[in-house]
C-alpha cells in the first residue's frame, strides 16, 4: 500500500479522534475555569464579552496561516496526522521543518522521492516526541512560576513589569528578525515587518486616543494582513 493511503486511511482517522477530543475537552476545562475565577476576582460579563471577541478577532489571521500551511503538510503526511498535530501544537513551521528534517533524515523527501511507509512513520515519531521538552517543562514548572516572579521581582510590581516587557519584546524581536532573515526574499520578510508594526501601532494608539474599541481588536489581524500585502507589493511590482 502506498503511504499515503494509510496515512489517509479510515484507521488513522480513528487513531487521532481520541487525542482531538483530549484538546477539545482541555479547551472547555480551561474556558469553564477561567469564567469561574474571573467572576471571583470581580471580571464582569461585559469584560468577558470583549476579551472574547478580541480573541477571535486576533484568531484569524493565524488560522488562514494554518490553514494555508496545513495544506502543504496534507500533501506530505496526510489528513490525520496533520489534524492532529495542528490541534495539538498549532505551528505549523515546526510541523513542517520537524517532518522535513526527519525525511531527510531517513534519505527521502518529504512528499516527494524517497518517502515510503518507513519514512512516514519516522516523521510521525520525529514529529511527536521532539515537542515534548516543552510540554515536560509546562506540566512540571508552571506551578512554580509564582516563586521565580517572587524571587525576579523582589515583591516589586513595577520591576516585574519591566522584565516581562523586556522578555516580551527579546521574545518577539527575536522570532519577527529570524523569520524575516530565513524567508525566500530578505528585503519583503522586513517590509512585512515594518508595515505591520506601523499598521498595529497606529490601530493601537489612534484606537484608544479617539476611543475605537474596534480598532483595539481588529489591530493585529490588521497588521498581519497589511503586512502580507506590502510584502507582495514589493515583490510584485
Amino acid at each position: 500500500m502506498d503511504y499515503l493511503g494509510f496515512a489517509n486511511s479510515w484507521i488513522m482517522w480513528v487513531a487521532v479522534i481520541p487525542a482531538i477530543v483530549l484538546t477539545v475537552v482541555q479547551a472547555g476545562i480551561f474556558t469553564k475555569r477561567a469564567f469561574s475565577v474571573g467572576k471571583e476576582i470581580g471580571i464582569t460579563n461585559e469584560q468577558f464579552k470583549r476579551a472574547i471577541i478580541s480573541a477571535a478577532a486576533a484568531s484569524i489571521g493565524p488560522a488562514i496561516v494554518v490553514a494555508t500551511g496545513c495544506v502543504t503538510l496534507i500533501v506530505a503526511i496526510g489528513g490525520p496526522m496533520s489534524w492532529m498535530r495542528l490541534a495539538y501544537i498549532g505551528s505549523v513551521a515546526y510541523e513542517l521543518i520537524t517532518a522535513q528534517l526527519a525525511a531527510t533524515s531517513a534519505g527521502a523527501t518529504l512528499g516527494a522521492e524517497g518517502m515510503n511507509m518507513n519514512v512516514f512513520c519516522t516523521c510521525v515519531w520525529v514529529m511527536t516526541l521532539a515537542c515534548l521538552g516543552w510540554i515536560l517543562v509546562t506540566a512540571f514548572f508552571t506551578d512554580k512560576m509564582d516563586k521565580l516572579e517572587n524571587f525576579v521581582a523582589k515583591g516589586n510590581p513595577a520591576r516585574m513589569a519591566v522584565f516581562t516587557t523586556g522578555a516580551c519584546l527579546g521574545a518577539y524581536g527575536y522570532l519577527a528578525t529570524n523569520q524575516c532573515l530565513s524567508s525566500a526574499s530578505i528585503p519583503a520578510g522586513f517590509i512585512a515587518l515594518i508595515a505591520a508594526g506601523i499598521i498595529q501601532a497606529f490601530m493601537t494608539l489612534y484606537g484608544r486616543r479617539k476611543n475605537i474599541k474596534w480598532m483595539s481588536v481588529w489591530g493585529l489581524t490588521f497588521a498581519m494582513f497589511g503586512g502580507l500585502i506590502a510584502a507582495a507589493l514589493y515583490l510584485f511590482l
